[in-house]
């Protein structure tokens, strides 16, 4: 009997012992993480800020490079008049943007899609040259346009509104 208890004794005090030898070389890790999200942000770049058709007579020019409004200004259109207006979408923020093309208001005819008739009968946006996207970070700028259309049947010394609408996602 008390070779049994002798060998009990000694399997207890050796699991005991590799017990007290696991506890003395264990160790823990953590893992902490932060994660800050990016901005999406795009402003209107620096491109060409005006110009003159062919005709010598007609001028348009742009404002609010810079901002997320451009202002477009055309003096002297008659119809027929075709004026390619090229702008650029600068990414200022810290993730990728998209650029896709939305919608066009003209406060005479109403809402539109980008498929109206460029043949309308007062002034439109007829047609748009879409940038190019994903627009990277850092700095990087794509260009597009968009071609405003004067109709047979603008008025004469008329006042043409136009909103053009360009959604820049993630």
């Amino acid at each position: 009997m008390k070779k049994i208890g002798f060998i009990v004794l000694a399997v207890v005090l050796a699991l005991g012992l590799v017990g007290v030898g696991y506890a003395a070389w264990s160790q823990t890790l953590n893992v902490g993480v932060v994660a800050k999200t990016g901005s999406l942000s795009a402003v209107f770049g620096g491109s060409t800020t005006s110009g003159t058709p062919d005709n010598g007579v007609s001028t348009w020019s742009t404002t609010g490079q810079g901002t997320t409004t451009l202002n477009i200004s055309i003096a002297n259109a008659y119809p027929g008049e075709n004026f390619v207006i090229p702008f650029t979408v600068n990414n200022t923020g810290t993730i990728p943007a998209n650029v896709t093309m939305g919608t066009w208001t003209d406060t005479t005819v109403g809402t539109n899609p980008v498929t109206e008739n460029p043949y309308a009968d007062d002034v439109v946006i007829s047609t748009w040259n879409a940038p190019t996207s994903p627009i990277a970070v850092g700095g990087y700028a794509t260009d597009g346009s968009l071609t405003v259309s004067v109709g047979p049947n603008a008025a004469m010394n008329g006042t043409y509104t136009l909103t053009a609408t360009i959604v820049v996602s993630q």
